[in-house]
């Protein structure tokens, strides 16, 4: 047990705001394509991403670090975090 208790289990995940693919596929019937009931707006510049982390131990967990903009490199997790 005391070996366990110096032990911290961590993940990161990363959410994307957007598709990755940047496509959506719609099916309508043939004719319809300019209906307003098959027209959305999409935002193509908008939304971005963010990347959480956080870590649990025998004993407790760490607070959720979100990372909401650029690259999380080396320095920044141990700046931030």
């Amino acid at each position: 047990m005391d070996q366990w208790a110096t032990v911290l289990f961590s993940d990161e995940s990363r959410f994307s705001l957007n598709a990755d693919s940047r496509r959506t596929f719609t099916w309508r019937e043939p004719g319809t394509r300019y209906l307003s009931s098959n027209v959305r707006e999409i935002d193509h510049y908008g939304g971005g991403d963010l990347m959480v982390w956080a870590g649990i131990m025998l004993d407790g967990r760490t607070p959720l670090h979100v990372f909401e903009r650029d690259t999380v490199t080396g320095v920044r997790y141990r700046d931030e975090i």
